[in-house]
Order: structure tokens, then sequence, then C-alpha cells
């Protein structure tokens, strides 16, 4: 699979200044990542320098891709932080922007959580990195709207990085919402409601990651997304059990206040009392391991299995080789 469709110089994508016209880079497709209504992301490589990259791939023939593509560019353009998925360039080919990214090899943390509930020192180091890519996302003046266990992101040296900006935001575009933006069970109360809101609805979602890691899932899993969007506004806030410590349950509880001017900023929560001993567990680099190992292990296994067709192969290893680049969202 050959990524060689001619560069375009005939669309202009209003705010979107380092689309870079005449593309002298050449890219292989070698597996796909994730797939949704309005973009592909595929794994691939750079013929020239065999980097291996992640290509979002956005057909453009749609004016709602174009008119949130510029928000997208421009955050992962202006956050260069190590705990934000680095961005490299842009390019426009036929139809389709590719944005180009760095390429994360760790898996998701949803990966992780829901193998089994993950201790409270890795919650705390991952709570916290997230924390570190919200608040610089913050201070450019963006909101994510999409925070959850599916868009964060390691490399395989257990790097975490907040990703999938497909939803974001300029806090100057932001006057109330004109309804439900992101994954549901992630959502803020205001955000359902279609009330004004800010970057505390990325807190909010924040407090659900938590839940998350913690248990595996998110609150009212076994219910119908559609469902759960009437039960977060009329029910009080999810709550962890006892059997986690006073200050995780305490970061919980003030990040999930249905009052979004009650939560604290991303800013304020790195000061709390749950995340004041964050340090890079050592188990993580080992488990990350692990993780590569068995997916390695389950790629040799099925590659010995013949009776697959060439479609199957391809769809069954971009599941088990990838991040999770998730696009389960409303927008």
């Amino acid at each position: 699979l050959n990524a060689h469709a001619p560069c375009s110089n005939n669309i202009e994508i209003e705010g979107i200044m380092d689309v870079a016209k005449n593309c002298s880079m050449q890219f292989k497709k070698e597996s796909r990542l994730g797939a949704g209504a309005m973009a592909e992301v595929w794994k691939c490589r750079n013929e020239q320098t065999g980097e291996i990259v992640a290509i979002k791939m956005i057909p453009l023939e749609d004016q709602r891709n174009i008119d949130s593509l510029a928000s997208e560019v421009r955050a992962m353009t202006q956050c260069q932080h190590h705990r934000v998925v680095r961005y490299l360039t842009s390019q426009l080919h036929s139809t389709e922007l590719w944005i180009i990214m760095e390429y994360l090899d760790g898996g998701s943390l949803r990966d992780y959580a829901r193998r089994k509930p993950l201790e409270e020192p890795l919650i705390r180091y991952f709570i916290r990195s997230i924390l570190e890519g919200l608040v610089n996302l913050h201070e450019m003046g963006f909101i994510h709207r999409d925070v959850k266990a599916d868009n964060v992101l390691l490399n395989c040296d257990a790097e975490v990085k907040l990703a999938d900006f497909g939803l974001v935001i300029d806090f100057c575009d932001l006057v109330s919402s004109t309804g439900p933006v992101g994954s549901p069970y992630w959502m803020s109360p205001e955000v359902i409601t279609s009330s004004t809101y800010d970057h505390k609805a990325d807190i909010w979602s924040l407090g659900i990651t938590c839940i998350e890691l913690a248990t595996g899932a998110p609150p009212h899993a076994n219910v119908h997304p559609i469902r759960v969007m009437s039960i977060i506004p009329e029910q009080d806030p999810p709550q962890l059990s006892d059997q986690y410590s006073k200050q995780m349950r305490a970061f919980v509880s003030i990040c999930l206040q249905k009052d979004q001017n009650k939560r604290p900023s991303a800013k304020q929560l790195l000061k709390h009392k749950f995340l004041r001993k964050a340090d890079f567990p050592r188990s993580l680099k080992k488990l990350v391991r692990s993780r590569a190992q068995t997916r390695l292990e389950w790629l040799e296994t099925e590659r010995e299995r013949p009776k697959w067709d060439a479609r199957e192969r391809e769809l069954r290893t971009s599941y088990i080789d990838a991040p999770s680049w998730s696009f389960g969202n409303l927008k």
C-alpha cells in the first residue's frame, strides 16, 4: 500500500499556515490504526528516512471536516509539549489533508486499564501526566473536549502523551455549545445540556478517566450512550469506593463537581495531595515491554494461520498492532 497520492495546490484551508503544498515526503502504509466517519489514521513509513509516523487522513469534501481542521492543526502546532503527541507537518494530497504525527507504539491507557484495574501509583502518574498536557493546552487557549484513556498514548519508553485533537476548540471560538460534543460517558453535564462551557469540561472528563483507570471502564459503561447522556445531568456525580485512598477519592470528587465553576483548573489540580508523589513507576516500562512482547507473539502466531485472507489479516494486525487511535465520539 503506497501513500503516493498526488499533492494538491488547489485547496486552501483558512487558518492552516504550515501545510506543505509541495510534498517531498513519500510514505508507505503499514497498518490502519483507527477509522471513523470523517478520518482514518495509518501507521506509515517515510520511504526516504525510514521513520515510522502516524498519519491522520481527512477527506476535504465534507465542509464539517474543513471547519474543524484549523483548530486541530493550530492546537497541535502550538502545543509543543512533552505530554502532547508531537506534530510533524501537514500535507495536501488530492482531496485529503494528511496530519503527520509521531507514532506512539506503547498503546493507550485504555489498553492497560481494561486488562485489570491499575494500582494507585500508576494511576497517580498517568493522571499527573495528562494534567501536564492539559495545562499546556489550556494555557495556549484550547479545550480538548475528548479526554479519556483511549486518547492518552504511550511510546516504547513509557512516556505518556495526550492525543487525538479532532474535537479541540479555541477558547475564543466557544461562546456556547451547539450540541453535545465528545464521548458520551466522559461528557460533563454542561456539555450535554448545551450550556456555555469552558476548559473545566476537560476537568470533568479527567475525573471520569481516573475512575476508568481504577475500575477498567467509565461509570455507566453497560448503559446505552444515549441513555447515559440523560443520566449524567440528572444524577449525582459518580464516586470511587472506599477501597481507594482518601486522597484519590477527594481528587475524583473535586473534578466531578456538577457546577463547573467549583472545579479547579488543571494547573490548580497539579498541587492536589493525590498527585504529590506522582513519580515515574518503576513497573511501567516493564508493563509496556510486556504488552509489546505479547503483541509480537500474537502476530507471529497468526502469521502461521494461512486461512486468513489478506483483508482479514490487515484488519486483525491493525487492531493488535495499534495504540487506540479512537474516533468514538459525537460531533
